[in-house]
């Protein structure tokens, strides 16, 4: 009778564990195969969004360098469809150029919650941490952001590919319009209507003297002073298309000045080196007072320029940054604020 009992006990814990393996194989199967079809049927209404683009672009003459301006038309009228009216889509060309996107750029969660909870089916998000960022940046910023920020960003971002375009301030803007980059960091006057602009870091205005000239020789350094007050000075001057070159321009028009200019570089660097060995001006900001000017020099602020160029983070208004761009727009805020000055 014992024996009798535990051949039961055995065939039923043999049956019961039988029964849950089998249970769980096919809900994992059912899982898998709803899974398979939602896939397979989003595929499906993506390759029909792509073909009624594509054969809408045919039909309207789109090249690759009309994209820009109307393909984004194109979108627009995709959006009015009711067909396409319930879709989130990212538009680009086979380079990644982004041409349209109406993506939010809202969380994962505040997307989950969007959801109806009526609704059947999956969500499928792509995680945007890889792909290619083409970057540009000031030459003069470069040497000081890019050593700092780039490790962090790396280590967050390692599938992401960095692309640079080092150019002078006044240029970057221009090529944001023009699509030829992604992102810009530069000091500029954050006034076009075509992009969006961050604040990245105030920047003020002033001169760099060195301790040989008439202008450190009178005035103690940190004080406000008008550009009037170097009218005697020998200035060094960075060349066209520096952002602070346009202040410079603008201020000496203004006050009929044509002081000598002892030298014109691309180099910021040179021209601080230049300007503190000779005891010549220059105009620049205060983002680049270091130990050797205050060794060697002073800077002064202006007190007749109200400065509106500050380093912003400049991108296309009309298409959803990745989230890798964004990513690096908060790694370098976070490193400059945590630099020593």
């Amino acid at each position: 009778m014992k024996f009798a009992w535990k051949v039961t006990m055995a065939a039923l814990c043999i049956l019961l564990l039988s029964t849950g393996v089998g249970s769980y194989l096919l809900i994992s199967l059912s899982f898998r195969s709803a899974l398979d079809r939602e896939v397979d049927v989003a595929q499906e209404e993506m390759q029909m969004l792509r073909i009624t683009y594509e054969a809408v672009c045919n039909a309207r003459g789109v090249t690759l360098e009309n994209l820009s301006d109307r393909g984004r038309s194109i979108t627009r009228t995709l959006e009015q469809d009711p067909y396409f009216a319930d879709y989130q889509f990212r538009v680009s060309t086979r380079e990644g150029v982004q041409v349209h996107s109406s993506l939010s750029s809202a969380s994962d969660q505040e997307l989950l919650d969007s959801i109806d909870r009526r609704s059947s089916g999956y969500v499928l998000r792509r995680e945007e941490n890889s792909g290619r960022l083409r970057l540009g940046i000031s030459v003069q910023r470069a040497g000081q952001v890019l050593p700092l920020a780039l490790p962090w960003f790396a280590m967050q971002y390692p599938h992401v590919s960095l692309e640079l375009t080092e150019r002078g301030s006044a240029h970057l803007e221009e090529l944001v319009s023009r699509g030829e980059v992604d992102l810009a960091l530069a000091a500029i006057d954050s006034t076009s209507p075509r992009l969006s602009y961050e604040l990245i870091e105030q920047e003020v205005t002033g001169i760099l003297a060195g301790g040989g000239s008439s202008l450190a020789g009178r005035f103690p350094p940190g004080t406000a002073v008008s550009v009037e007050d170097a009218a005697e000075d020998t200035f060094i001057s960075l060349k066209e298309g520096h952002s602070i070159r346009v202040v410079q321009d603008a201020l000496f028009h203004r006050y009929g000045l044509r002081p000598p200019i002892l030298l014109e570089t691309d180099s910021l660097e040179v021209a601080k080196r230049t300007a503190l060995g000779t005891g010549s001006c220059m105009l620049c900001s205060d983002i680049y007072v270091d130990g050797m000017v205050r060794r060697r020099g002073a800077f002064y602020p202006l007190r007749d320029y109200e400065n509106h160029r500050h380093f912003y983070a400049c991108y296309p208004k009309d298409g959803a940054l990745p989230q890798y761009a964004a990513g690096f727009i908060r790694i370098v805020k976070q490193v400059l604020e945590q630099r020593e000055r």
